[in-house]
C-alpha cells in the first residue's frame, strides 16, 4: 500500500504527538517559573508545517484534493487567523499597543510575515495556508530531479536567511519548511512505509532510540539556553517524525486504546485541537499568573489542558456523527 493511500493510523499517531507537544510547549512557555527554551516550540511548529506540506502534495498526487478545495481551505486558515487575532486585540490592550505602534502597512506585514509573533496568536496558520497553495500550484508537478533541486534550494535559502541574518520573517522561514515537506511528499508516495518498518527495523533498537529521543526532548527545553534556528531544528524534526511512524508501525501502537483515543480525537481534529488549546491557554492566562509555577504544577496544568482538548475533540466527534447540521458547520470551518 502506498503512503497515505488511505487513512494511516501510524501517520495519525505522528499528528497526535505534535498536538500533545504543542499543548505542552504552550503551557510551559506561559506558566513555568524557570527558563524554558523556545526550541521545543520551534520543533513542534516545524513538524506541523512540514506535515501539512507533505500531506498536501501526497493528496494532490492521488487526486484527492482539487485546486478549488485547496484555495478555499487556505482562505479559511487565513480567515481564522485574522478573525481570532482581531478578537484578541479587542481583549488585550498590550497586544493592540505593540502591533499598532507602526504604520498600517508595517502592522499588516508584521502580522503576516511574523516579525511580531510574540503578540500574534495562531501564527502557524499563515505558513500552512501558503504551503498548501504552493504545493498544489507548483510542487506536486515537479519531476524527480527538479524535486531534489527544489528541496535543496529551500533548505539552503532557509539556512542562509538564518546564518547571515538576511531577514527575521518567522512566516517565511516556516513556508520554506513547508515546501521541503511538500517536495519530500513526491518521494514518500513511492514507498510502502509500513512494509519498510516491518522488514528493516527491529523493536529493541527502536526502543533504545525512543529513550534517547525522549531524553533529548526532556533536556533541551529546560537546559539549552540558546534557541535553535529553524534550519538546525529541521533535521531532528523530520527524523523524529520518521521515528514516530516506524515506532508506531513496529510496535503496532494503533492497537493500544490510548493511542486509538488520541488518533480519533487529536489527529482527526488536528486544526480544531490546535485552535481550541490556544484559546483555553489564553483563558488560563487571564485567570492564573504568568511564569509563576514550578515544574510539578506546570505539568499538572499541561495534563489538564490535554484532557480538556481531548474531551472537546471527543464532543466534536459525537456532535458531527449525531447532528448533520453540526457536521456541516464544522466542515465549513475546519475541513
Amino acid at each position: 500500500m502506498k503512503f497515505l493511500e488511505k487513512r494511516d493510523d501510524h501517520f495519525d499517531f505522528c499528528k497526535s504527538m505534535i498536538v500533545l507537544g504543542m499543548i505542552n510547549a504552550h503551557i510551559f512557555l506561559s506558566f513555568y517559573i524557570h527558563f524554558f527554551s523556545l526550541t521545543y516550540r520551534i520543533i513542534n511548529l516545524s513538524a506541523f508545517v512540514f506535515l501539512s506540506g507533505l500531506t498536501s502534495t501526497v493528496l494532490s498526487n492521488y487526486g484527492r484534493t482539487s485546486l478549488l478545495r485547496t484555495i478555499t481551505r487556505a482562505g479559511k486558515l487565513i480567515g481564522i487567523f485574522a478573525i481570532s487575532n482581531l478578537i484578541l486585540l479587542l481583549l488585550s490592550r498590550t497586544r493592540y499597543e505593540h502591533l499598532f505602534s507602526e504604520s498600517g502597512l508595517q502592522t499588516l506585514l508584521s502580522l503576516f510575515l511574523g516579525t511580531k509573533q510574540a503578540f500574534v496568536a495562531l501564527d502557524v496558520l499563515v505558513p500552512i495556508a501558503f504551503t498548501m497553495l504552493l504545493s498544489i500550484f507548483f510542487v506536486y508537478r515537479l519531476i524527480w530531479y527538479l524535486n531534489i533541486a527544489y528541496t535543496c534550494a529551500c533548505f539552503l535559502i532557509l539556512y542562509a536567511i538564518e546564518s547571515y541574518s538576511l531577514m527575521d520573517f518567522y512566516t517565511i522561514k516556516l513556508i520554506f519548511i513547508g515546501q521541503i515537506g511538500s517536495a519530500l511528499g513526491n518521494w514518500f508516495i513511492r514507498l510502502d512505509w509500513g512494509d519498510i518498518a516491518y522488514k528493516y527495523f527491529r523493536p529493541l533498537p527502536l526502543l533504545g532510540l525512543f529513550i534517547i529521543i525522549s531524553c533529548y526532548f526532556l533536556f533541551v527545553p529546560l537546559h539549552y539556553r540558546n534557541d535553535v534556528p529553524f534550519s538546525y531544528a529541521l533535521l531532528p524534526t523530520v527524523l523524529s517524525l520518521f521515528f514516530l511512524y516506524l515506532f508506531s508501525s513496529v510496535f503496532r501502537l494503533s492497537s493500544f486504546p490510548i493511542v486509538r483515543l488520541l488518533n480519533r480525537t487529536l489527529a482527526k481534529n488536528m486544526l480544531f485541537a490546535y485552535i481550541f488549546h490556544i484559546i483555553i491557554n489564553q483563558l488560563l492566562l487571564f485567570i492564573l499568573k504568568q511564569y509563576r509555577y514550578p515544574l510539578f504544577p506546570t505539568i499538572i496544568l499541561s495534563l489538564l489542558l490535554i484532557f480538556i482538548t481531548i474531551s472537546a475533540c471527543f464532543l466534536v466527534n459525537y456532535l458531527t456523527e449525531k447532528y448533520p447540521i453540526f457536521k456541516l458547520l464544522y466542515g465549513l470551518i475546519f475541513k
